[in-house]
């Protein structure tokens, strides 16, 4: 409920003929949300845009999840 009521996150389901693989099965988001222990959102990420650099977003991601872990 808070990623689809809150955070306006979506996945949808599939028909078996939009499948491409066994696995896929969801039409998700293209954000990836931090959320702390309280279900606060820390931070977002979009995970598809012009010009990303996939190797610098896991950074980006990683980092945030080290300075959150910090925290507690």
């Amino acid at each position: 409920m808070l990623a689809t009521n809150s955070l306006g996150l979506t996945a949808a389901e599939k028909t078996p003929a939009e499948r491409e693989s066994p696995y896929d099965l969801f039409i998700h988001s293209t954000y990836l949300v931090l959320m702390d222990r309280q279900s606060r959102m820390r931070r977002f990420f979009k995970r598809r845009a012009r010009g990303l650099i996939f190797s610098r977003l896991k950074r980006e991601i990683l980092q945030a999840v080290k300075e959150l872990q910090r925290e507690s």
